[in-house]
């Protein structure tokens, strides 16, 4: 791709087969190797923004639905969130120890420990995202925009 901002994640495929070396003039090796890459760029200047409770809209730059990373420090409620009418849901959190939402990897936890939830993984789409919070005490959140 042509866009210097954006990355594509790739991991390196492997067929079960020896890959053959070539040496060259005796101190370099030529050999190949294959990647698969996902579909997606992503922006290499993506960072965290803080949130609160109540609502919040998020302007989403990407071309396809993002799915988010959230970092919450909970005040021992039951905590809520609510992305464009689809609401997903902590139950019985601690108050001591960051939860980590990752709508990627599709969970929550918190001390190490995989937390309850319910409801839909939150998401972006496109544009203008709202966002209601309920339950915390600090919320920041990576979007995780993507392109094709």
């Amino acid at each position: 791709h042509t866009d210097p901002d954006k990355y594509r994640e790739a991991i390196v495929t492997f067929n079960g087969q020896p890959r053959p070396y070539t040496n060259e003039m005796g101190a370099f090796w030529r050999f190949t190797v294959n990647f698969e890459c996902q579909p997606f760029k992503r922006t290499l200047r993506e960072c965290f923004v803080s949130l609160q409770n109540g609502v919040n809209i998020i302007e989403d730059p990407g071309t396809e639905i993002a799915r988010p990373l959230f970092e919450v420090e909970s005040n021992g409620n039951e905590l809520k969130i609510e992305t464009n009418g689809a609401l997903f849901t902590v139950k019985n959190p601690k108050k001591d120890g960051v939860i980590t939402i990752d709508s990627e990897k599709r969970l929550a936890i918190q001390n190490r420990s995989f937390l309850k939830t319910y409801g839909e993984l939150p998401t972006l789409n496109p544009g203008e995202n709202i966002l209601k919070i309920q339950g915390v005490k600090t919320i920041r959140m990576m979007n995780r925009s993507v392109w094709i």
